[in-house]
C-alpha cells in the first residue's frame, strides 16, 4: 500500500512540475472566442471571432464562401498569435435577409460606404430605408472589431475565380486601372495571387519580398469595399487575393505578411 502511495505521489509530482528547459508545453488551439449575433430585420447574421493567443495581426473574411482564404488563415494562425474574424450567413458570398414579406441582398463587401451600401442593395433587389439601416448595423459591428490598434494593418482575405479578378485589371487599359496608384507585378507568380494595399511603405515591403501587389489610389471609386473604408480614414490594410483552392499559397502570402510586419505594428 506505501508503495502504491508512494507512485501515485510521483506521479502527481511529475504532472504538476514545469517543463524542463527546452521542453516545449503543446501551444493551445485556434479556438471560438466570441460569437454575436445581428438581426437584420427577421434574419440573423453572425459575427465569429477566433483566436489562438492575444495580439498580432486581424484576419477578416465577410464572403462566407472564400473558404481558401479561411483555411490558409486557420493554418498560420496555428502557428502566430493573431485574430480572425468571419461573417457567416448561410454559406453564402451574397447575405439574404427579411423584413417582413420583403426579402433584401446585398455584398458584404460594398456596405462600408453608404454609396456603396444603396448601389449594392439596388443592384441585387431593392432599397429602402429600413434595409439600409439595418446593414449599417451590421457594417458597423464588423467595423467595431476592427476598431482598436489603428496603426496596426487589417488583413481581408479573398478568393477568386480563374479570369474574374486579377492584378492585370489594374494595369493601362485594365478596368480598375484608375484605382491604383502603383502596381508591381512579378512575371513568375501568378497575375490572381496578389496584394491590394492602402500605404506606400506596405506597397514597398511585399514589391521587395516579390510579390504581386497594387497600391490603392488615395482617391480610389467609392463601390463601397472594405478598402475605401481604410482609404478614407488612413489606416493601413491589406487585402490578399488568390484563387479558390489554392490554400497553399494563400497560406504562403499570409505568413509572409506576419514575418514582414514588424512586431511594433502588431
Amino acid at each position: 500500500m506505501n508503495g502504491r502511495r508512494r507512485l501515485l505521489q510521483a506521479l502527481l509530482a511529475n504532472a504538476l512540475a514545469p517543463p524542463a528547459p527546452g521542453v516545449h508545453a503543446q501551444k493551445p488551439a485556434l479556438a471560438e472566442v466570441r460569437r454575436r449575433e445581428v438581426r437584420l430585420g427577421d434574419t440573423p447574421v453572425m459575427l465569429v471571432e477566433s483566436e489562438r493567443q492575444p495580439g498580432g495581426l486581424r484576419f477578416v473574411s465577410v464572403h462566407e464562401n472564400e473558404r481558401t482564404a479561411v483555411v490558409a488563415a486557420r493554418r498560420v494562425l496555428q502557428r502566430n498569435a493573431g485574430r480572425l474574424i468571419e461573417l457567416r450567413s448561410r454559406g453564402q458570398r451574397l447575405v439574404t435577409f427579411w423584413i417582413g414579406r420583403s426579402p433584401h441582398v446585398f455584398d458584404p463587401n460594398r456596405m462600408f460606404t453608404d454609396v456603396g451600401l444603396e448601389a449594392t442593395l439596388r443592384r441585387h433587389g431593392s432599397h429602402t430605408r429600413a434595409a439600409h439601416d439595418a446593414v449599417v448595423v451590421l457594417r458597423n459591428a464588423v467595423l467595431e472589431t476592427l476598431a482598436d490598434r489603428p496603426q496596426q494593418p487589417v488583413v481581408a482575405l479573398h478568393n477568386n475565380g480563374a479570369g474574374t479578378y486579377s492584378i492585370q485589371q489594374y494595369l493601362p487599359g485594365g478596368a480598375h486601372v484608375s484605382d491604383a496608384s502603383e502596381v508591381a507585378v512579378v512575371p513568375e507568380r501568378a497575375p490572381d495571387d496578389f496584394f491590394l494595399v492602402t500605404t506606400l511603405a506596405l506597397f514597398a515591403t511585399l514589391k521587395g519580398a516579390r510579390f504581386n501587389v497594387v497600391l490603392q489610389a488615395s482617391e480610389p471609386r467609392d463601390d463601397g469595399s472594405l478598402s475605401v473604408w481604410f482609404q478614407r480614414a488612413k489606416r493601413p490594410y491589406i487585402n490578399v487575393e488568390a484563387r479558390h483552392g489554392r490554400d497553399t499559397e494563400q497560406e504562403r502570402m499570409l505568413q509572409a505578411i506576419v514575418d514582414l510586419i514588424p512586431p511594433a505594428a502588431r
